[in-house]
């Protein structure tokens, strides 16, 4: 049985561990330079050039045979 107390408790704990996760990710997250940007680009269109990229059809194939 869930009182309002412990739904209270759980909203509360709720909130602190969203609070937590955008802390984290902010803490993880940080912009590119213009030379990583664009080594991130060249390396991208060279996959892409040398076959090693996936169309958007392929992979939600690949997904549905997760199912």
């Amino acid at each position: 049985m869930i009182t309002h107390t412990n739904q209270n408790r759980a909203t509360k704990l709720e909130k602190l561990l969203l609070a937590e996760r955008r802390k984290q990710l902010k803490k993880n997250f940080y912009p590119l330079s213009i030379k990583e940007l664009n080594k991130f680009v060249d390396d991208s269109e060279n996959d892409f050039i040398n076959g090693k990229a996936s169309s958007a059809q392929d992979v939600l194939k690949q997904i549905d045979s997760w199912k």
